[in-house]
């Protein structure tokens, strides 16, 4: 049956593995070897002035939902870290592989310097939340649905995103869609890597597939591998889409040349900057 912690607990390093429907059901789905359904859990919930720290967990996840406490050091392998949702809590320094950190939304959240392998940060969305230093490996963007009066700032992205059958109509390396204001920027973002859909209309952006109010500011784009877009109307380096009659900008993003597009450092496909300049001295002159 699941049940909910509350308290305090430091795993010193120590492992749980291969728990059985204590907080979830085994509806697993695999994508290229990633974890992207649900997961067992081994808690049901953790309650308000929670901490969980030092904790490995393989095959199975942390907890369901996660309220108000604090999630540090923890490393999950094969499942998800939170089953379902987290709100008002605090996550650092956690590790993923072949999953993602948290497979629903979050809400008031605060994550930093998480690194996902394989995987993703968050399969919905980020409400009123900070995601900071966090990178992710070898599978799909950060947040794969949407950011919503979210700070992002300081993250990478290397994407190996081969299945056809994951993704939505926007797609973007940081995340699909993007709705907030200037106090709510993408900022200091990295994102790299291959790119693959076989919906029929699908827009990629570099760092967002679409926008409706919000601020992309420093961001870069490396080298893209975008396959099955219909046309190149359907790609821009930085933001893609953009809706009429709302409110957004761009300040001083830039992609390696090696990507089509035009160069205008606060437009949609950023500065263009030659591969052999591409590099370290660039953006810490920028």
């Amino acid at each position: 049956p699941s049940f909910a912690f509350k308290g305090h607990y430091d795993g010193n390093g120590k492992a749980i593995r291969n728990v059985n429907s204590m907080g979830g059901g085994n509806r697993q789905g695999f994508s290229n070897k990633i974890i992207i359904g649900r997961s067992n859990m081994i808690f049901g919930s953790i309650k308000d002035k929670s901490s969980i720290t030092h904790l490995q967990v393989e095959n199975c996840g942390l907890a369901e939902k996660i309220q108000g406490s604090q999630i540090k050091y923890c490393k999950s392998i094969n499942a998800h870290l939170v089953g379902s949702t987290s709100e008002n809590t605090e996550i650092a320094y956690c590790q993923v592989i072949r999953s993602g950190l948290v497979l629903k939304d979050v809400e008031n959240t605060k994550i930093i310097g998480c690194q996902i392998t394989a995987g993703y940060l968050i399969r919905g969305s980020a409400t009123s939340s900070t995601i900071s230093h966090c990178q992710a490996i070898d599978g799909y963007s950060l947040v794969i649905e949407s950011v919503v009066n979210t700070i992002i700032s300081d993250c990478a992205v290397a994407m190996l995103w081969e299945d056809e059958s994951f993704g939505m109509g926007y797609n973007g390396g940081i995340t699909s869609y993007v709705s907030g204001s200037d106090q709510f920027p993408i900022e200091r973002c990295f994102v790299s890597g291959k790119f693959s859909s076989s919906y029929h209309n699908v827009y990629f952006g570099g760092i967002s597939g679409a926008i409706k109010n919000g601020f992309i500011q420093q961001c870069a784009v490396g080298l893209l591998e975008l396959n099955d877009l219909k046309s190149k109307r359907d790609f821009k380096r930085i933001l893609c889409k953009t809706d009429s009659g709302y409110w957004f900008r761009l300040s001083n993003n830039a992609s390696i040349d090696t990507n089509p597009g035009l160069d205008d450092p606060n437009g949609q496909d950023g500065k263009t900057v030659a591969a052999v300049r591409f590099n370290q001295r660039f953006f810490e002159g920028n």
